[in-house]
């Protein structure tokens, strides 16, 4: 009786096996949804538009971008969660959803970590610090020695509360002993504009939603997070050369599925994106647009998710930083 359930349990695993190959095999069938946490014309949906004909091409089948931006992320992430894990949902979130608001967010209806599994990271990213061109601030400096003899007098925008681009404006304040207002925004898109119009003064951003901008000199660039400059801007310091030892900050965007999706699928989607980020000419799109292709896979995206909530569980609650 024994062996006879034995292999039953085997048997199952076979056909179990059997048919996640078969669906890979004959997925895609129909167009694809990929949720983004961003905005139209963001950082996150700059950076898919890059790899977006490669992947689809790769696939056979169309990609639809669906924006359900604001919410900490958690719109979309709420969203994608309750979608059939049949591979035909995917969301395109970055280290806001899956590293730092997880630590902010105690009530959310999902759990960004248990519900939605890694399927690849994209790519790795700086934030810039950057001002409305009115401003009389044209350094990191500057700006330190305006805010303290201007306290609270200084606005600055994010594009959500928690995302790396506020988090990265807490810990500036923090280290140059300064205050200044939050404006949060719900992507990045707004939260530009808002420099561009003068409702804020000042911003973090990730590098690829302002890089258009600063390069047509509508707005001032004063420092990158990343440890090293960005070779598209040499002549911008980093933070920490600029006055603030020891500051850095880094983002990544990566694409996430609902918990269940098959491995199979998982594996075929994946793999579109890592052959699409090797393409050297979509690597150097990367490069200028302010991103670096950085790919990683299912299994090592999940660790790297897991440790991200853990380095920024500390961060977040030395910042105060509560729901608003």
């Amino acid at each position: 009786m024994m062996k006879l359930l034995q292999k039953a349990v085997i048997a199952a695993g076979i056909v179990v096996a059997v048919g996640s190959q078969v669906q890979a095999q004959d997925w895609p069938s129909k167009p694809i949804e990929l949720v983004s946490v961003g905005a139209a014309g963001g950082s996150t949906d700059n950076v898919w538009r890059v790899i977006a004909d490669s992947v689809t091409k790769t696939l056979g089948q169309a990609i639809a971008v669906n924006y359900k931006p604001g919410g900490g992320g958690h719109i979309a992430g709420e969203y994608t969660a309750r979608q059939p894990a049949d591979g035909y949902s995917f969301m395109l979130t970055t280290i806001h959803t899956h590293g730092i608001t997880p630590n902010i967010y105690k009530s959310l209806k999902y759990n960004p970590i248990e519900d939605l599994r890694g399927v690849a990271r994209l790519v790795t990213l700086p934030n810039v610090l950057y001002a409305n061109s009115n401003l009389p601030i044209n350094s990191v400096q500057n700006l330190i020695a305006y805010a303290k003899a201007n306290p609270g007098k200084i606005n600055y925008a994010s594009s959500s509360l928690g995302a790396s681009t506020h988090m990265s404006m807490v810990l500036f304040s923090q280290k140059a002993g300064i205050e200044m207002n939050h404006i949060p925004y719900k992507a990045s898109a707004p939260a530009v504009q808002g420099i561009l119009s003068g409702e804020a003064d000042i911003s973090f951003e990730n590098l690829s939603a302002v890089m258009s901008q600063i390069s047509a000199k509508t707005v001032k660039a004063l420092a990158v997070s990343s440890a090293k400059r960005w070779p598209e801007l040499p002549d911008v310091p980093t933070v920490a050369e600029a006055g603030l030892p020891g500051f850095e900050v880094s983002s990544w965007f990566g694409i996430v599925a609902p918990k269940g999706t098959p491995d199979a699928i998982v594996d075929k989607f994946s793999a579109a994106v890592e052959a699409a980020l090797k393409d050297p000419a979509n690597a150097q799109k990367m490069h200028m647009i302010g991103a670096e292709a950085a790919y990683l896979g299912p299994t090592d995206m999940d660790k790297m998710i897991r440790e991200e909530v853990g380095r920024w569980k500390p961060v977040v609650e030395a910042s105060g930083v509560k729901p608003e």
